[in-house]
């Protein structure tokens, strides 16, 4: 690859991050959802936490983790009833235990929804 192109990849690669981060969906590596909905023993969601990097890199597989916190302060690890969803199978694949599989080069939101409260990551694959 000659040295222009590899500036030229660093370059996009920084402005995606920089977008990422200006987003505010990966704020410390957790990003943080709406609340509202009842779940276990009648507790009350406050919010939505996934536990994400901001970047890695294309080939790799990471499993991600949720936790539901609730209005009293407790946590649970959502490790079934989640569902999870990419934005862009080109770029990341997860799966329904939340095994993330980065595909290509790009921006991608990794969602996760529990008793109707949602959250969203935003990832940047690297090449």
């Amino acid at each position: 690859m000659k040295p222009s192109h590899s500036k030229a990849r660093r370059g996009r690669l920084a402005a995606a991050l920089a977008a990422a981060f200006a987003l505010g969906a990966a704020s410390a590596g957790c990003a943080e959802g709406g609340a509202g909905a009842v779940a276990d023993e009648g507790k009350v969601i406050s919010k939505i936490e996934i536990e994400a990097g901001v970047s890695v890199a294309a080939g790799e597989e990471h499993r991600l983790v949720a936790r539901a916190i609730y209005e009293d302060g407790s946590t649970k690890e959502l490790t079934g009833g989640a569902r999870w969803a990419s934005s862009n199978d080109s770029v990341a694949t997860i799966t329904e235990d939340g095994m993330l599989r980065a595909v290509g080069e790009g921006m991608v939101g990794i969602s996760v929804n529990y008793l109707g409260v949602s959250e969203t990551a935003t990832l940047v694959v690297l090449p």
